[in-house]
């Protein structure tokens, strides 16, 4: 566990570095930044600050292909609204100190929840029934893997979202578990609610549980796991109506990335893309040969050592529910790069800790524990010796 110990302050110190060094989309020079600003990270903030000016929630139908870098950019409206209510006090009162930073304030309501991240994964891997040295590796990897360190630091949804996603996933195991869930099961239904008042692609998890007891054809089970996603959904029901009012959809995709449109890039192209994305999430850097070199021997190395692992997967004890968890998120990837050319990596991060897990499981022993803290930091290499720049 020292090891693990010794990542989780380095991913802490990692997520502070890069909430003040990433600049924002406010006109700040960026000629000599290793980090460049996203324009989806002023639309979400442009969100707060709506909320903060009119004491209502935004209702732009204009997508990100009409304002693409504008500073004007609102193509995050179709948002459930519970980060951006969060936030709004935390960015408000920071405001009325210095206007020109308030933006930190809504970086740090994300690295609230990014930290929260941290324990929540020990717990899922010790329900899936892993050693403390697999738990223990799980912890490195939330803690310094490049989509998790980057986005947990950056205004937006995605942090609470995977907040949420790791609870709702704990409380299933619980729930699946127990011999008397009923108070995971409550649980579970709560955090499914609350999901889906932070973002939509929760909804790829909500089934899970149905989709499981029907599989093993636990009928009983079957019948109430749907009632509970009932449940969620009427909870939720503010959301979904508000969609239907303002978007004219229950689920508003296209009020936000525009109209489907399936980029001509090729299979490997956005396979490419996922893993650099995933592991590497700055692409200033991408560029080069050493830079790629340096993203394949992270992907080979990982490879090889999950494969010397393959045994630890038997001792899974809920291996069903793991292997639902990664499947359901690369059907919702695909899905959304069958409509969208949206290939970045983090949004298979809907079943953060199964993926946690599985480069996890590579770092079974203290030996290779050690090798994957190496392989973990390596993208951070790119900030000091910019291979690909």
């Amino acid at each position: 566990m020292k090891i693990a110990i010794v990542a989780v302050v380095i991913g802490i110190a990692l997520r502070i570095l890069f909430l003040f060094l990433t600049p924002f989309d406010n006109g700040q020079d960026v000629r000599d930044a290793k980090l460049l600003p996203y324009n989806d990270e002023r639309a979400h903030y442009n969100y707060i600050i709506h909320i903060i000016e009119t004491g209502g929630l935004p209702s732009s139908n204009s997508s990100i292909k009409e304002e693409l870098g504008s500073i004007q950019a609102s193509f995050e409206s179709y948002q459930p609204p519970l980060y951006y209510l969060i936030a709004v006090p935390a960015v408000a009162l920071w405001q009325s100190i210095d206007p020109k930073t308030n933006y930190l304030a809504g970086r740090f309501v994300s690295l609230l929840f990014g930290i929260l991240l941290l324990p929540l994964v020990l717990l899922i891997a010790l329900e899936f029934g892993l050693s403390r040295a697999i738990a223990g590796s799980a912890l490195i990897v939330t803690s310094l893997l490049g989509s998790l360190v980057r986005y947990s630091v950056l205004i937006s949804n995605d942090s609470l979202c995977w907040l949420f996603a790791g609870l709702i996933i704990y409380f299933w195991l619980r729930a699946d578990g127990e011999s008397s869930s009923k108070r995971y099961l409550l649980l579970w239904t709560l955090a499914l609610a609350g999901g889906f008042y932070a973002k939509f692609s929760i909804l790829l998890l909500a089934p899970l549980p149905l989709v499981l007891s029907l599989l093993k054809k636990q009928w009983r089970k079957s019948i109430m796991w749907f009632g509970l996603i009932a449940i969620a959904a009427i909870l939720s029901a503010p959301v979904w109506l508000r969609n239907i009012q303002v978007f004219s959809s229950i689920l508003p995709l296209s009020t936000g990335f525009g109209s489907p449109d399936v980029d001509s890039a090729s299979l490997l192209s956005v396979l490419s893309y996922a893993l650099r994305s995933f592991i590497f999430p700055w692409q200033e850097f991408w560029g080069g040969p050493l830079g790629g070199i340096l993203i394949l021997f992270f992907a080979a190395t990982c490879t090889i050592l999950i494969l010397l692992s393959l045994s630890e997967f038997r001792v899974i004890k809920a291996l069903p529910n793991y292997f639902l968890l990664l499947f359901a998120s690369i059907i919702g990837f695909a899905w959304l790069n069958m409509h969208y050319f949206q290939a970045e990596g983090r949004y298979l991060l809907i079943a953060w800790p199964a993926w946690t897990l599985l480069l996890a499981i590579a770092g079974r022993t203290r030996r290779t524990q050690s090798i994957l803290f190496i392989l973990m930091l390596l993208p951070y290499l790119l900030f000091i010796a910019p291979f690909g720049e």
